[in-house]
């Protein structure tokens, strides 16, 4: 993997960016950071429970990708 466009601190704070604007959709499961698609860049990692919520979210947000993953909902046991 060769340098990044963005560092972690950079990642960390468009993450809580990201939080504070889609956080209280109650689709969304968690947001985390990782790669994009290519691996040349961090990335917005998103987990939601259903493909609807996925639609709603942006594919790129203040200069990151945002990959979306389709979980399905959460059950504690």
């Amino acid at each position: 993997m060769g340098e990044l466009k963005h560092s972690m601190a950079q990642a960390a704070e468009i993450q809580r960016d990201f939080e504070e604007e889609f956080g209280a959709d109650q689709e969304l499961l968690g947001v985390g950071i990782g790669l994009n698609a290519a691996g040349d860049d961090l990335a917005i990692s998103v987990l939601v429970k259903r493909p609807e919520a996925a639609s709603q979210l942006p594919a790129e947000f203040k200069g990151l990708d945002v990959v979306v993953d389709v979980v399905g909902a959460n059950t504690a046991y």
